[in-house]
């Protein structure tokens, strides 16, 4: 089964790769069919003329899906430039993040003023809602997820979730329910990296401190059925909706 599975899969990535010349060699087919026939029987009546029709239809058809196949790489394409180059601009931000202490989170997030290693809340605040813009892009499906979690912001985003959730939910308890996109782009990460086998590490400060496994960490979180571990966006309306209730 699994030898017929990637041999589909191989069949199938060879015809997403080559449907613009399979749909412009299959209209051209009609195109010579048609002259042939023409040629020989020195008419054509409507029946054949409808046949053509429809042949060339299909390969219109292919012609479009090949279209929107392209015009959606260059979406994501343009879309991995400009937020590769986004983070590339905050990596001394993402860096402070990493840093940061309970205690520093605690006052950044009670006094917006208040500021550690030249990181405060307006730093924090760009570098999250970044990640859920890049969330909200993936639940769309305008950003393909391997190139939003594996190339571009997987790893930083679930770095970023587990030094700032205490952050998140001390604003959530002040502005509502804010970044959710982000916190369904981290859930979507974990499944990611765990399928994928990937393990994701932040390094501490101090020579003798071991690097914290963020995977094995959120693995255990999800096992205890700890709140800090995050939730899908279906789980996040369910949640909205019963505190809207209560």
């Amino acid at each position: 089964m699994t030898k017929i599975r990637n041999c589909m899969t191989k069949t199938w990535n060879w015809i997403t790769t080559h449907v613009t010349h399979i749909a412009i060699t299959w209209i051209a087919v009609g195109f010579i069919l048609l002259i042939i026939y023409i040629a020989i029987y020195k008419a054509a009546n409507w029946q054949v003329l409808s046949g053509f029709a429809t042949w060339v239809l299909a390969g219109g058809v292919f012609l479009a899906f090949s279209q929107i196949r392209e015009a959606k790489r260059s979406t994501n394409a343009q879309l991995a430039v400009e937020f590769f180059q986004r983070l590339k601009c905050e990596k001394d931000t993402l860096r402070r993040i990493y840093k940061l202490g309970p205690e520093d989170i605690k006052r950044i997030s009670k006094n917006s003023n208040w500021g550690v290693d030249n990181l405060n809340k307006n730093k924090i605040d760009s570098v999250l809602d970044m990640f859920n813009m890049i969330g909200g892009l993936r639940k769309q499906g305008i950003l393909d997820k391997s190139l939003a979690i594996g190339i571009i912001a997987g790893a930083p985003a679930l770095r970023c979730w587990y030094k700032l959730n205490g952050y998140i939910k001390e604003e959530r308890s002040k502005r509502g329910y804010v970044l959710e996109y982000y916190e369904d782009f981290t859930r979507e990460c974990l499944d990611y990296f765990d399928k994928e086998q990937v393990k994701i590490k932040l390094y501490k400060e101090g020579p003798r401190e071991k690097p914290k496994d963020l995977m094995c960490y959120f693995a255990k979180l999800k096992k205890e059925g700890d709140k800090r571990y995050p939730r899908c966006l279906k789980k996040i309306k369910k949640d909205r909706e019963t505190d809207k209730q209560g």
